[in-house]
């Protein structure tokens, strides 16, 4: 079952990477519902195989879900005593930031990079700012997000697509899309899965043109600010001829839908005090820097019922062009299969 299920995802990835190849040996007009199609079918292929899949897995469900009923029974000082050992694991990582020093006043301090990239003064975020940037994403897409036309299918997500736009401020180019689909899971067993992941794990804002899938175990993050157990101010460097760098706010938060139940959200939001802008822009002309000003992801599961969740998964970033646009499209797409991976082993089995 492992080994099948490996290869439907090999096969996705060949057909991720085959389109980003078209795109790089100039591509650039292919239309994007074209490759949607294309992918399309594909799904149609895989979901064959899935079937075929699910059918020879049937008479070991029940086993399944008696193991899975054994593995949750556990007494609250227990489940208490997972989740510290498991906070204090990522913690220990790179979760937490160094304590302010004589060297690290509070005004202000140098953040370094461990494989010797250009280092930068990071002026400290105060809880206000860190709230009201993250109030401002929550107000558009938290209950009621905009409308984003939809463009496909792509392995049971619902795939909505924006046409790429200029920002109201400068005019830079943003692409921006989103994936939608309902997964049987429960929000409290979805939840527990995201809360245990590493720092590495989440999606990565942004990335260069010039850039591969396998070169993400290079990038650096690392807190700056710890604000309580689950907000944070995090900085990303992502090498290259020229850094690619950003400083973001990440917040879990459990709200209540409109219609009263439960859901979680996961905001990484790129922000940019004004202090920093400044000491970024005084020494950006002397290091190979790009700081990225705009772009977030915000991760939505809402409970449906005990059993299931709907799950969104919002993606957008600034970008130099289409083409650009597009290259980030598909690894955002690779991020949604991901994302449908961390809840897989209750999904595989009963949806």
């Amino acid at each position: 079952m492992a080994r099948e299920h490996q290869r439907l995802e090999e096969t996705l990835q060949r057909t991720l990477a085959a389109i980003e190849q078209r795109l790089d040996h100039g591509a650039k007009e292919q239309d994007l519902v074209t490759k949607i199609q294309h992918l399309a079918l594909e799904r149609e292929l895989l979901n064959s195989q899935k079937a075929d899949l699910r059918a020879a897995i049937l008479p070991y469900y029940k086993f399944h879900q008696l193991i899975k009923k054994q593995g949750f029974q556990v007494s609250d000082q227990e489940r208490h005593e997972c989740k510290e050992k498991d906070r204090s694991r990522i913690r220990d990582s790179r979760w937490i930031p160094a304590l302010p020093t004589p060297d690290r006043p509070i005004e202000g301090w140098r953040v370094h990079f461990p494989n010797g990239e250009p280092s930068f003064f990071f002026h400290p975020f105060t809880r206000e700012e860190f709230d009201v940037h993250l109030k401002s994403c929550d107000a558009i897409l938290a209950l009621n997000p905009p409308s984003i036309e939809v463009t496909g299918s792509l392995l049971g997500w619902t795939v909505h697509h924006a046409p790429v736009t200029g920002t109201a401020d400068d005019n830079s180019l943003v692409a921006h899309a989103r994936f939608t689909r309902r997964v049987r899971c429960s929000l409290t067993d979805a939840d527990k899965m995201l809360d245990t992941l590493d720092i590495d794990d989440w999606p990565l804002i942004t990335t260069p043109l010039v850039w591969g899938y396998d070169q993400s175990k290079r990038t650096h993050c690392q807190v700056l600010q710890e604000f309580d157990t689950d907000a944070y101010v995090l900085v990303r460097n992502i090498p290259g001829p020229v850094h690619t760098r950003y400083v973001n706010l990440a917040r879990r938060l459990l709200r209540k839908q409109e219609n009263g139940r439960p859901m979680t959200t996961y905001a990484t939001v790129i922000a940019a005090s004004e202090a920093n802008v400044r000491s970024q822009g005084a020494e950006e002309s002397g290091s190979d820097v790009q700081w990225i000003r705009e772009g977030g992801t915000y991760i939505k599961f809402a409970e449906v019922d005990k059993t299931m969740i709907d799950v969104t998964y919002e993606h957008w970033s600034s970008c130099h062009d289409e083409v650009h646009a597009q290259h980030l499209f598909i690894r955002w797409a690779q991020y949604a299969v991901r994302l449908q991976q961390w809840v897989l082993p209750t999904r595989l089995l009963t949806s």
